[in-house]
């Protein structure tokens, strides 16, 4: 028998019904030639139904049963590689999914790479995408990753089996506070002649489980099955596919060029901090008298919550959540009046209402906004808030997270460069 072109890994614990989603997709392929290992650590009683149903169902699925191992079972997906027959070896979380040309696309990456990662995309609760984007031809990537920041998930990484079996050590328990995929990732890219090709076609949906935190699994698994529905349908994956790109592309000569400009002149380093400002509007507009200050801790979601005056009937809210030029994502914006109950929120349908201004571009509207700042002064601003007949004060809450170094600002200047290429080229893939 000829090897197959792909091992598929798919570690699992306790996310019995997931996998019915995370391995349809894997066996949906339209590479037919790979072998599908279930690589269990721990798998309780209730979740052995569902594995044993899909390796029934298909012979190319194996379950490998293994007790509890420390960390999240590295040594089991070490174990598993050793029986491994696919020239390359992909990797699938129990709640991700693949689209259908994933190991055909991380096949061809991996012709003359050792290592590769597909273009994948985070799956927002309200149905959005957000790009996970890396380019290991920007050094800046590369940086960041082996100094701890990945930006390549699970379910997108892949490489060849024989670069994994010529590793002095491949994967072996995580040390604590580290993600297990990016030590691996880091062992691979060590290597002083380890190739490696990123690719630029979206083929991979990941769905974290921090922002489902709460979640049943059976809503978790109503959830993929109804992206696996999506992404089966050649129509539909058609517009997924065309509309992330655009939206990765639009305006990207501006607010790149913009950060470039703006990081370039203040070239110090990485800020730790940043102060935000939220201005209570009056008869006078926004003055510093008139404001409420915190400082905000960068590479993290933070909460903020302030009391306001009730303003007056045209003026508006003002939010300036920096003072040095960074990436902002601004989420949750709610106006509760005294009663706790919302006079105004943020959502997809009235993202459009805000108004941007000062030192700041606006990247891409929705439940997150995503802006960047050029300079000390990005501002966003409120619509109007009708208080009615109470001018008792209000309160203002909302989520912000801040990113300031340049090395994570090269996923704009990644998506500049495909989408100018595409353009050079004729395809159609990017408007």
């Amino acid at each position: 028998m000829t090897s197959p072109v792909a091992t598929i890994l798919v570690p699992t614990h306790d996310h019995g019904p997931t996998l019915r989603a995370s391995v349809a997709s894997a066996l949906r392929q339209t590479v037919s030639d790979i072998e599908v290992f279930i690589v269990g650590d721990g798998v309780p009683e209730e979740a052995r139904d569902v594995v044993y149903e899909l390796v029934n169902s298909d012979e190319r699925v194996r379950f490998l049963d293994n007790p509890k191992g420390p960390g999240r079972g590295e040594t089991h997906r070490h174990r598993a590689l050793q029986t491994a027959h696919g020239r390359i070896v992909c990797y699938l979380s129990d709640d991700d999914l693949y689209l259908p040309r994933h190991v055909e696309i991380m096949s061809g990456l991996l012709e003359d790479a050792d290592f590769a990662h597909a273009l994948a995309a985070s799956v927002n609760v309200d149905g959005t995408l957000h790009a996970l984007t890396a380019d290991l031809a920007i050094p800046a990537y590369r940086k960041e990753l082996m100094s701890g920041r990945n930006r390549i998930p699970l379910s997108a990484g892949a490489h060849a089996l024989a670069a994994y079996r010529s590793l002095p050590e491949g994967w072996t328990t995580t040390p604590e506070g580290m993600p297990p995929d990016l030590y691996l990732w880091q062992k691979l890219l060590a290597r002083p002649d380890c190739k490696f090709r990123s690719g630029d076609e979206l083929s991979a949906l990941v769905f974290p489980s921090e922002d489902r935190s709460g979640w049943t699994m059976s809503l978790r698994y109503l959830e993929l099955q109804q992206w696996l529905r999506k992404i089966a349908d050649p129509g539909a994956l058609k517009r997924v596919d065309e509309k992330f790109l655009k939206k990765r592309a639009s305006d990207a000569a501006v607010w790149e060029a913009r950060w470039l400009d703006a990081t370039v002149q203040n070239p110090s380093g990485p800020l730790h901090s940043a102060m935000l400002q939220v201005f209570f509007p009056n008869a006078d507009g926004h003055n510093e008298r008139d404001s409420f200050r915190q400082p905000v801790r960068l590479g993290a979601w933070q909460t903020i919550s302030v009391t306001i005056p009730c303003p007056g009937p045209e003026a508006s809210i003002r939010i300036d959540p920096a003072d040095e030029p960074c990436l902002i994502q601004v989420a949750e914006i709610k106006v509760l009046g005294p009663d706790g109950k919302a006079l105004w929120q943020l959502t997809v349908e009235n993202s459009g209402d805000l108004g941007i201004d000062g030192t700041a571009t606006l990247i891409s509207r929705g439940a997150v906004l995503e802006i960047l700042s050029h300079g000390p002064d990005p501002r966003l601003l409120l619509p109007p808030i009708e208080c009615g007949t109470s001018r008792e004060p209000l309160r203002l809450e909302f989520r912000v997270k801040l990113e300031a170094h340049i090395d994570q600002a090269s996923g704009m200047i990644s998506r500049f460069l495909r989408a100018r290429a595409a353009k050079r080229s004729g395809g159609d893939r990017v408007d």
